[in-house]
């Protein structure tokens, strides 16, 4: 299993920015499952995966953390890695 886990927090603007990129790249990859965490009530998560920047974007497959990562909202390198992740 695929998953992309989306950092991100309710008063970061970036993080409402690229929301609907992430929006369409779930609709486009639909074999890889795309979900938020809100670092507010994931915060220990958060700290353990070392997120600093919101939003954060950690790749996982099939429970083992992979070495995709991207840290703000550059929609390029989002649709990047995930197509490279795919």
């Amino acid at each position: 299993m695929k998953v992309v886990v989306n950092f991100f927090s309710p008063f970061s603007r970036a993080s409402g920015l690229i929301e609907s990129a992430v929006e369409e790249l779930a609709r486009n990859y639909p074999h890889i499952t795309f979900v938020k965490a809100d670092i507010e009530k994931f915060e220990e998560i958060g700290n353990e995966c070392g997120v600093v920047v919101f939003p954060t974007f950690i790749f996982f497959r099939d429970g083992v953390r992979q070495d995709n990562v991207v840290v703000g909202a550059n929609r390029t390198d989002l649709e990047k890695n995930v197509r490279d992740f795919s």
